[in-house]
């Protein structure tokens, strides 16, 4: 929190830009109870796509500066040269070869995996080192190449669509009833910081879901919160919800 509190005196001081590197969930929290510290200046955070786990701090806006600058981050598609017999590779896999270069996790963002590929978040001064270092991730022979940013590039993330039914409202009972978790294994999952809601971490497993939101449960998955609709004759919420695992 020094570090970014003293990038925002920069920013407002200096009149220009400061970013900072790809902060966690934890971190994304801090700044958001701390930033009454911070001076009066526009701040925004953004992981390159909607609901993004793993976010750039960009300090100062267009209004506020007179001039735009995009955020230093860019998207690598990593593919095995050889789909056919390339074996099956996980977020682990990817991220552990990514890390074994010497790269510090700061500088990784959200790892989005599709069948036999992956899109990895990354920032632009490291780009070119990934591309021209990363050549193989386990016994798979890969490539990378450069994909625009925007609301196409993105592989297909549709979910499962299911009506639920919840004993409560809070987020606990909706995780337990979406992934098939006691309410105890639940609950555990908040004091181990895996929970977001809507892109903030939640520590409380007592929160309450009031409207359509989207919860990620890191290691499980996510639940898009589509309608809330009424109750069951024993008084149990129905909820329309969209699960991405």
């Amino acid at each position: 929190m020094n570090n970014l509190e003293d990038m925002a005196n920069r920013a407002y001081k200096n009149n220009h830009y400061i970013f900072s590197d790809f902060l966690s969930l934890s971190e994304q929290e801090d700044f958001y109870k701390n930033i009454s510290n911070f001076p009066p200046i526009p701040c925004e955070l953004w992981g390159g796509y909607e609901n993004a786990e793993r976010k750039i701090l960009r300090i100062g806006n267009q209004d506020y500066f007179g001039y735009s600058e995009e955020y230093p981050m860019v998207c690598l598609k990593i593919t095995p040269i050889s789909a056919k017999f390339a074996t099956k590779m996980t977020h682990r896999d990817y991220l552990g070869s990514i890390m074994n270069l010497g790269i510090e996790r700061r500088c990784i963002g959200d790892i989005i995996v599709e069948e036999q590929s992956a899109y990895v978040f990354t920032t632009t001064k490291i780009c070119e080192y990934i591309q021209k270092s990363l050549v193989s991730i386990g016994r798979n022979t890969i490539k990378t190449e450069l994909v625009e940013i925007n609301s196409d590039f993105l592989p297909s993330m549709d979910g499962t669509i299911s009506t639920i039914q919840v004993a409560s409202m809070r987020c606990d009972a909706i995780i337990a009833r979406a992934f098939n978790l006691s309410r105890k294994d639940s609950a555990s999952l908040f004091f181990e910081k895996k929970i977001a809601v809507n892109g903030r971490l939640t520590e409380n497993n007592d929160y309450v879901i009031n409207d359509t939101s989207t919860i990620s449960v890191r290691g499980f998955g996510k639940i898009k919160i589509l309608n809330i609709g009424g109750t069951t004759k024993k008084g149990k919420q129905i909820l329309d919800i969209e699960l991405f695992s």
